[in-house]
């Protein structure tokens, strides 16, 4: 039973590192020339090109700086940093904002489906997801609202991007602050990215998309033999217990 758990914890690191390998070949091409400086030109392929996000995408805002009162029920849902997590946005511990509220934030941080949300403080920075919900709500100053240029690039090609290891790497080096770490708008417009062209972005957002939900079944798999294993662990170690008592 320990040697099933071993294997499938193996498997399941195994996995996440699958995906993370294959997403900085297929976005990051010049981290297969590490000896070269990281923004060459010539560690592209045809096609490619070295641009800012500031330059490919047509808003870069923030939530609102000022907290807001803000319960467990009300009009619109405040969004904060804790609530985007890596496989989306959770609602499981969400608080809302009143109307007259939500109306001066929205005003200028204005989320609609299918941009991309990008946590810019706290311990989870860099953490980037496309929002899913298709109604109204309000931003803190944690996220960032991201809206990019489609003639430019896709948001997913965006998303896969910001959650790359070499554009994290390049986000770290960037932030400041001692007990909260930050980004801050203009380092964020600043932050450079290969950029492929449209066609070819589509082709490597299918692949990533394929290989993305085969390794959450994987996942979902062996996240289920180890709690089987530790659930059959408890039951054998209870009654033993309970035959010596």
């Amino acid at each position: 039973m320990d040697t099933l758990k071993t294997n499938a914890e193996t498997n399941l690191k195994n996995a996440k590192e699958l995906f993370e390998t294959t997403l900085e070949k297929e976005l990051n091409p010049q981290s297969r020339h590490s000896e070269r400086s990281e923004e060459s030109s010539a560690d592209l392929p045809s096609g490619w090109e070295w641009k800012t996000l500031q330059e490919i995408c047509g808003k870069i805002v923030d939530g609102t700086h000022n907290s807001p009162p803000n319960k467990a029920k009300g009009d619109y849902q405040y969004i904060t940093a804790k609530n985007i997590k890596a496989n989306g946005i959770d609602l499981s511990d969400v608080t809302y904002v009143s109307k007259e509220v939500h109306k001066e934030i929205f005003a200028r941080c204005n989320p609609e489906k299918g941009d991309v949300l990008l946590i810019k403080d706290g311990a989870t920075t860099g953490i980037a997801v496309i929002n899913t919900l298709d109604y109204e709500f309000s931003l803190l100053s944690s996220v960032a609202l991201i809206k990019v240029d489609k003639t430019k690039i896709y948001e997913k090609t965006l998303v896969y991007l910001l959650n790359s290891k070499a554009i994290y790497k390049q986000m770290r080096k960037k932030m400041d602050g001692a007990a909260i770490t930050r980004l801050t708008l203009e380092k964020i417009k600043a932050l450079r990215i290969p950029l492929p062209p449209l066609p070819v972005q589509k082709e490597i957002v299918a692949r990533l998309d394929k290989l993305s939900e085969n390794v959450k079944r994987l996942e979902a798999n062996y996240k289920q033999i180890i709690a089987n294993c530790d659930e059959l662990k408890k039951s054998i170690l209870k009654k033993t217990f309970e035959r010596e008592s």
